[in-house]
């Protein structure tokens, strides 16, 4: 298994969401994925009284979502911040692809831009554009990405997600 930091967008891409709840949701479309941006969306459960608990409910989609969507032939993944509060901070970790998949553009979004791209998508067909600066640089200690989702105001459901 190899890390996902090879999976970069040099000019950006762009196309059509496909919104997930579930790895297996996912695997379930099969070819339906093909040229699409898979869009995991299900939600850190607030229920647990050991907030570990939600997380280790959610975090598979980050983890193995890109990896699934890739066997697929999508070309990108979106994946809801794995974190119980409502914030405009994407929670980033690990996103892992076995050998011989192609790793594929993987990326969080904080979780009101989650609620705002399943609202939008509820509308109709959304489009996404992303584009990711990733390189290995050796093991190092990181930080979070900071990543900005941005909607434009005409009628269409457009987004821009640039991950610096």
């Amino acid at each position: 298994m190899h890390r996902g930091f090879r999976s970069y967008t040099k000019g950006g891409l762009s196309g059509t969401v496909i919104e997930v709840q579930s790895l297996e949701e996912a695997r379930k479309l099969g070819s339906a994925l093909k040229g699409k941006i898979v869009y995991y969306s299900r939600p850190f459960e607030n229920k647990h009284l050991r907030t570990f608990y939600g997380y280790g409910g959610a975090v598979d989609q980050r983890v193995f979502g890109a990896n699934i969507a890739s066997k697929f032939g999508a070309k990108a993944c979106v994946i809801r911040s794995m974190t119980g509060r409502m914030d405009n901070v994407p929670h980033t970790g690990s996103t892992i692809f076995e050998e011989g998949v192609t790793p594929i553009p993987a990326v969080a979004i904080s979780t009101n831009d989650a609620v705002l791209l399943s609202n939008c998508m509820k509308a109709g067909e959304t489009q996404l554009f992303i584009k990711t600066n990733c390189e290995w640089r050796g093991q190092k200690q990181s930080y979070s990405v900071i990543g900005r989702l941005e909607v434009q105001k005409d009628q269409r459901r457009s987004f821009l997600l640039e991950v610096i």
